[in-house]
Order: C-alpha cells, then structure tokens, then sequence
C-alpha cells in the first residue's frame, strides 16, 4: 500500500467491506455524488479532498534538498485555488462539476501529480471498501477517471436540459400573467348602454360591460364587438365588492376603489360573461388525442356528444354542424349567418383561445331548431305509427258508444291516439320478455318528434274551431294523411 496514502473511511453500519474493483460501477456512481454534494457539508468534504491532494502534491518542494527543482515542476498551485474558490463561492452541482472537470481535464495522470493524489483522496473517502492495494490505485483511477467523466457529461447536460425547461416555464408563467393582465386591463365598464355600445363596436380589443344601478338592484350587461346587448348574472362576490366599496355610479365613483378590488371587480364582470358562454358547447375539428384522427359526427355521437356546435375545416371552407339532444347531427347553413361566416373567414387558422368568446356569442343567436328536417321526420313518424297500427293490439278495443264523427279530409283527429297508446302498450306487454335488437313496430320514440307534436297541437286547434263543437270518439281508427 502506497505509504502516502491516509486512513481509509471505516464503514459506518459495521458491514463487511466491499472490494472496489467487483463493484466499481457502484463506485463511481458514489464518487459523483460525493462532487455533486450540495449541501454545506458536502462542500466542506470536497474542499478538504482537494486540500489534501494539494498539500501531497506541492510535498516536494518543502524538501531542503530536492525543493529547488519542484518548485519548477509544480505548476498547477494557482488552478487549484481557483477550482477551491470556485467551489466555495458556488455550491450548486452544476458548477462544481464543470469546476471539477475543467481542473481534471489537464496535468498528468502519473503518480506523483496532482490529478492522482486528487483521486487517490476521493477513493479513501468514500466509506464501505477495502483499500486499494499500491499495484492497483494507478489502474483503478484511469477506469474511474473514464467513468467520472462521462457521468459528468451526461449530468450537466442533462442538466441544461432541465434548466431550460424550466426557463421555459417561468417564461409561459411570466406570459400567462401578462396575458392576463392586459386581459383585464382591456376590460371596460361604464353606466350607459348606449356609450357601451359605441365603445364596443369601435374598440374590437376592448371587453365592454355596462353595470346601472336601478331600484336599489345591480344590472349587468355585456355588449359583444357587434352591438349587441347581453344581459348577465352578476355574482354574489361582484356584489359585496360594490356594498363594501359604498359604490352606486360605476363612473362617479369609481374612485372609491383600490385598484385590487378594480382588477376583482372586472374579473367578476369577465366570470358572469363566461357563466352565460359556458352554455355554448363548441368543437373546433375534433380530432383522436392519441391516433390525431378526425373524430367524424357518428363517432362524437358515440362518445355521447349531445347539444354540442361542431366547426370543422379552415377559413372559406368551415363548414358548422349542431349535434342535438337526442345525438341527431344536422348541418346548419353559414349562408344563414352571414356576419359569423365573414368573421371567421378574417380569422387566422388555428382559431385562437381569445377568439372563442365571439364565436360563442354568434352561436348564441344561431337557430338550432330550423336544422332539423321537419319532413324526413314526418316520414319516418308516419311509417312507424302505420307499422304500429298495422300489427294491431292483441285484444279488441272496444268501441266507444255513442255517433260517429267522421273526420275532415286530410285532418287527423287527435282523440284518437288514446286508442294508439292503448295499442302500444299491448305491444309493449306481449314483447317485453323477448327484448330484440330489432326496432319494435309498436315502440315508438315521441322525444324525437316535437316538430311533429307542435304541427298536431296547431291543427287540433284548428280543427276545434272549425267544427265548433265537442266530437265524440270514432269507433274505428282512421289514419288520414298529414
């Protein structure tokens, strides 16, 4: 054993001592924590490592009688007080290692230098191993010297890696609350509707809220880049900030608040507008999150989509549909909406998340019920009320008693779907043990024709103020064509 060499650490837990030389993986991995060590005592180890080698490695020049010629030698004194202090000054991984492989990265490897005795001191410090035998310390440090530095490598530059990522999470914080508050510095309050509406439609940018105080009631109103007036819900906090401010003119008195209960009084402005929006459910060309495929209206009817807008394609080719309650797609023509197709066609592609707000109000004013086909529903309810009827109870209905009313041509007397409902309940008992995939003929969904129920309701008014008097039920059901 090297004879310059000092005490080896002791195992701390009284285990049996493990050869480096079978475990040297392990070995180098506790090295580079050892470097790597933040902490206050970490550093202190470190520095006492390096101080250690420098004082083996500068030995020679005390020597009386060969000192003159060391001191020729030794040149690496003013690199290693730089690498100490640097360390000392900057404590974090990062720096330590770049020092550590910068001071390593030059001198010899021989024995006798500098980068020798640094290992050789690193080796003993590391408790739980045998000491090394002399023959093997110079082996012994050229692989760890090859294994410390490419774990260095891969450290630091996974380090800058991480390092950026959260550079650039502070950066999409920092923007996000910019954003967020230009958002709120673009929002805009005053007391009369009219002003409100001249300012919304000549300030695009700006999000334009009116709020009177009437009859000892708060009135809220949001007037969209076109003019036209929302009426809103304002919120219990928006409330109590006005009480508590002593506010009845949202203009006079304005001063009267801080400029944090200003910022909390628009975000509840911009909070009830969102409450109304949020009523507006909208898709922007729906697409698989794993497989980034087109999501097709069937399959959003699939997925249990319902009362949900779907805007699909780019500028000059969107094209809108409405998924209804019952999971029913209808297209729904933007010719109709011409102010909505020119907006959208001025937007750029993607849509971006500030332009969600007006889109949602244009669809606020969008009929849904005209997109529903009220003749292909007629059809398909008359061949399954004809199917129905054609099967036939399984008993006799007895007739009701009484004269026979016959009805007007092309009229259908409403009285008799009494019998119809008799007739589906009778199909409905005698099928229910035997549940097919197959559509019942006497089971039929009313939920999906209430343009068909509000042309029933308009002709049997009709009717009964044509005839102008109480019918009496027929005897025998009479379909006539609607």
């Amino acid at each position: 054993m090297d004879k310059e060499q000092g005490a080896y650490m002791p195992p701390k837990d009284g285990k049996e001592l493990l050869d480096i030389i079978d475990n040297l993986n392990e070995f180098a991995e506790k090295l580079l924590s050892r470097i790597a060590d933040e902490s206050d005592e970490g550093c202190k180890q470190l520095v006492h490592v390096l101080e250690s080698a420098r004082a083996r490695y500068n030995k020679p020049i005390e020597s009386w009688l060969k000192g003159w010629f060391y001191q020729f030698t030794r040149k690496r004194g003013q690199e290693i007080d730089m690498a100490i202090k640097g360390m000392e000054a900057f404590p974090d991984a990062y720096t330590r290692l770049q020092e550590f492989k910068l001071l390593v990265g030059k001198g010899e490897w021989e024995h006798g230098s500098f980068n020798y005795y640094l290992f050789d001191e690193l080796i003993k410090s590391v408790p739980g191993y045998k000491p090394l035998e002399s023959e093997l310390v110079h082996p012994i440090i050229l692989k760890l010297r090859q294994k410390i530095n490419k774990r260095i490598d891969e450290f630091m530059s996974q380090y800058l890696a991480t390092q950026k990522l959260i550079e650039a999470r502070k950066q999409e914080l920092l923007q996000t609350h910019q954003s967020a508050q230009k958002f709120i510095d673009n929002v805009s309050m005053t007391n009369n509707l009219e002003a409100a509406k001249k300012s919304a439609k000549e300030n695009k940018g700006v999000i334009q809220f009116c709020l009177i105080f009437e009859s000892g009631i708060w009135k809220l109103s949001w007037v969209d880049a076109t003019g036209k007036v929302y009426a809103l819900e304002p919120g219990e906090e928006l409330i109590q900030i006005l009480i508590d401010a002593k506010i009845k003119d949202i203009v006079k008195d304005i001063d009267n608040l801080s400029a944090l209960h200003l910022k909390q009084l628009k975000q509840e402005c911009v909070k009830a507008r969102e409450m109304l929006l949020g009523r507006v459910q909208l898709l922007i060309n729906p697409k698989d999150p794993r497989t980034q495929a087109e999501l097709t209206n069937d399959v959003l009817k699939e997925n249990g989509t319902s009362a949900t807008f779907v805007l699909r394609g780019k500028p000059n080719e969107y094209s809108l549909w409405w998924i209804n309650t019952l999971g029913f797609a209808h297209e729904i023509s933007l010719e109709s909406y011409a102010s909505m197709k020119t907006w959208l066609n001025d937007q750029g592609n993607p849509l971006k998340e500030e332009h969600i707000p007006q889109l949602k109000t244009y669809l606020l004013n969008v009929n849904t019920i005209k997109s529903i086909d009220v003749k292909e529903d007629m059809k398909e309810f008359k061949a399954q009320l004809q199917e129905c009827l054609a099967a036939g109870p399984k008993s006799k209905i007895p007739p009701a008693s009484g004269a026979i009313k016959t009805t007007n041509a092309k009229k259908l007397d409403l009285r008799l779907f009494g019998d119809v409902e008799r007739c589906l309940r009778s199909q409905l008992s005698e099928r229910q043990e035997d549940k097919a995939a197959i559509q019942e003929p006497g089971k039929i969904n009313l939920n999906k024709y209430e343009n068909i129920a509000t042309l029933f309701g308009n002709r049997a008014k009709n009717m009964e103020q044509h005839e102008g008097q109480q019918s009496k039920p027929n005897d025998s059901l009479s379909i006539r064509s609607i």
